[in-house]
C-alpha cells in the first residue's frame, strides 16, 4: 500500500500580524495558524469516525473566559480526509489561511491579521507607501 504524502507548496502570500505594520511573506498553513491562534476561542481538529474524516471544532467560549472554552461547534467546510492526524491538522490549517485570503470572516480576529496576495499587496500596500 503506498504511503500518503502532503507537500506543503510556498505560495504569493503576505501576511501581518501587528495592523500593517511589519508585513511576511508566508504559506497559506502560516496564515491559517495565525488566524487561529489570533482568533481568541479554542479550536481543535477532531476525527469523525462515521466520515473517516478529520474537521475543525471551534470552541463557544474565548481562552479568557472564566468558565472555559465552554462547548465547540463543528465546521464542517474545514475538513481533511488524511488518515494521519497531523497532516489533516495543517489541511485544515491551509484551508482556514486560504479561506482568509479569499475573505473568510474570523470575527474575534480584527484587524490583528491582515493576509492578502503579494499581488494585491504590491498594489494596495506598497503603492500607498510610493504616495
Amino acid at each position: 500500500m503506498a504511503e500518503e504524502t502532503f507537500e506543503i507548496q510556498i505560495a504569493p502570500f503576505m501576511l501581518s500580524e501587528n495592523g500593517g505594520y511589519t508585513w511576511d511573506s508566508v504559506t497559506p498553513i502560516e496564515i491559517g495558524k495565525a488566524i487561529l491562534e489570533h482568533d481568541g476561542y479554542g479550536y481543535e481538529v477532531r476525527h469523525n469516525e462515521d466520515n473517516k474524516n478529520w474537521t475543525l471544532w471551534h470552541s463557544n467560549g474565548s481562552r479568557n473566559s472564566q468558565r472555559g472554552f465552554g462547548g465547540f461547534t463543528e465546521l464542517k467546510k474545514y475538513s481533511s480526509e488524511f488518515k494521519d492526524k497531523y497532516d489533516a491538522i495543517a489541511e485544515v490549517e491551509i484551508l482556514v489561511g486560504l479561506g482568509f485570503v479569499d475573505g473568510e470572516e474570523w470575527s474575534h480576529v480584527g484587524d490583528r491579521v491582515i493576509a492578502v496576495t503579494q499581488d494585491d499587496y504590491r498594489e494596495f500596500y506598497e503603492s500607498a507607501e510610493e504616495t
